[in-house]
């Protein structure tokens, strides 16, 4: 029989736990990542509390960094956790951070104007062989 991945949940106990439970992987819709992502990100210092990760049904890296996320890029001081996610945390720790993509240079005004030059020449050339065919065609 197959076994059906539940929904991933979280709880917050009274004594700074947060308890997590289901399936946090990538068959979680986006609306609901999104919701459980802002949920998280409610928690006031997120590293100080207890995450117990021992209910959670199944991990891939796609929860693991939405945990990761809710974590500021850092592993909480204290939590509760498999050998399996012990070793996908921690090359997830490991992973250098991307730098953002840098803003291609706007081109400037002579550039724009050459480009433009070789476009209609392109264009024109295009055309002079166009009619070059048709001519030999007739």
């Amino acid at each position: 029989m197959a076994h059906i991945a539940s929904e991933p949940t979280w709880q917050r106990g009274d004594d700074a736990s947060v308890t997590l439970s289901g399936s946090w992987n990538l068959l979680v819709d986006r609306r609901h990542r999104r919701t459980l992502l802002q949920g998280l990100a409610g928690i006031d210092a997120p590293r100080r509390c207890r995450w117990d990760l021992r209910h959670v049904d199944a991990l891939d890296s796609t929860g693991a960094l939405l945990l990761w996320q809710a974590w500021h890029g850092r592993l909480p001081d204290r939590i509760e956790w498999s050998d399996d996610q012990r070793h996908l945390f921690r090359r997830l720790a490991d992973t250098p951070r991307l730098s953002p993509p840098s803003r291609a240079a706007t081109p400037s005004r002579l550039e724009r104007f050459g480009s433009g030059i070789v476009a209609v020449l392109q264009t024109a050339g295009g055309m002079c062989v166009l009619a070059g065919q048709l001519l030999l065609d007739i």
